[in-house]
């Protein structure tokens, strides 16, 4: 008998945990406390206008993915989910979709692992946007992506990024720091254009190419490393980089683009490998700093019209000291009305 008392005893205990007796006699259950986990946050209910709670709208498609097309631009702060669901189904957020940022006033953006392309025009002129990290997931950052983010002050590209869309981070003028991964093979059309704050940039030994205005008006640049990889320098690649003094060009490169370093007006001195075959017109015009220029090949390259146009203080052009009379004679040839007339 004490034995089935002491279980009776037992049972009431448990069920008082589980109710609250009002004084009115109404019995009701206390719900169960729930905690949210990290996985049940990446998930965002949709309305029927499919627009999430911090005011973020989808497309939603056919392949069960979401792309973000829209974004509330009274909205500061952004948590992009992993997923969303829809009329109970669920759909995997892969893509920020073209301009779906473009002029919001966020200030920050947390972008998921499920992300792999951020589109053109994404976050173009999000002037107070100070941080974005993207994740490793990202394979492709389009054209004009971060286009005039003037708050941006530094950018770590992940390595599974393989191609920067032109003009991406054109603009940013504020931007001090940025790192490239070795997955980046070509640095697109004004990729870093108008970046003034920049003040030194190595080009990682994966890329081939640098893009026409690729470094424009990057008025701070003082060094740039260009690796041996790089075959083509682009059409005003590095112009108006006032600040520029120096400059590497790797015995990999065969052609320089016209204006390539036009403006230069620090620039003081500069060595043409053997491997260029063409410097494209302009290419060192009204580099007023420029005192003089070696050329390391055997053979000249093609040059197009005023290469060194009012490169007033131009003093000394030295060839290789192994060439033939014959060779030599070709040279001059080539730079005669090319180079002032007062120059040895």
């Amino acid at each position: 008998m004490k034995k089935i008392l002491a279980i009776l005893i037992a049972l009431l205990a448990a069920l008082a945990v589980q109710t609250v007796a009002f004084a009115d006699g109404e019995v009701t259950e206390i719900e169960p406390t729930t905690t949210v986990s990290e996985d049940d946050e990446t998930t965002k209910t949709l309305d029927t206008q499919n627009k999430d709670d911090q005011g973020l709208t989808y497309t939603l498609n056919n392949d069960w993915t979401a792309t973000v097309s829209a974004c509330d631009p009274t909205v500061t702060s952004i948590k992009i989910p992993s997923n969303v669901e829809s009329n109970g189904k669920t759909y995997t957020v892969t893509s920020i979709g073209n301009g779906a940022f473009v002029r919001c006033h966020i200030t920050s953006v947390d972008i998921p692992d499920s992300v792999t392309s951020i589109g053109d025009d994404a976050f173009c002129f999000c002037s107070s946007l100070t941080s974005v990290d993207i994740p490793d997931s990202v394979t492709s950052i389009g054209g004009f992506a971060f286009y005039y983010c003037t708050g941006l002050t530094s950018v770590d590209i992940p390595g599974s990024v393989t191609s920067i869309g032109g003009y991406a981070f054109g603009g940013c003028s504020n931007l001090t720091e940025v790192t490239i991964p070795d997955s980046v093979t070509s640095i697109g059309i004004g990729a870093f254009s108008k970046c003034c704050s920049l003040t030194s940039f190595d080009i990682p030994g994966s890329v081939t190419s640098i893009g026409n205005f690729a470094f424009f008006r990057c008025s701070g640049l003082t060094s740039v490393t260009i690796p041996g990889s790089v075959t083509s320098i682009g059409g005003d690649a590095f112009r108006n980089c006032d600040s520029l003094t120096s400059i590497t060009i790797p015995g990999s490169v065969t052609s320089i683009g016209n204006g390539a370093f036009s403006y230069c007006i620090d620039l003081t001195s500069v060595t043409i490998p053997g491997s260029v075959t063409t410097i494209g017109e302009y290419a060192f015009s009204y580099c007023a700093g420029l005192t003089s220029v070696a050329f390391t090949g055997t053979t000249p390259p093609t040059f197009g019209s005023d290469v060194f146009f009012d490169c007033s203080s131009l003093q000394a052009v030295q060839l290789s000291e192994d060439l033939t009379e014959e060779q030599r004679a070709e040279w001059e040839s080539a730079l005669d009305g090319r180079i002032p007339k007062d120059c040895k």
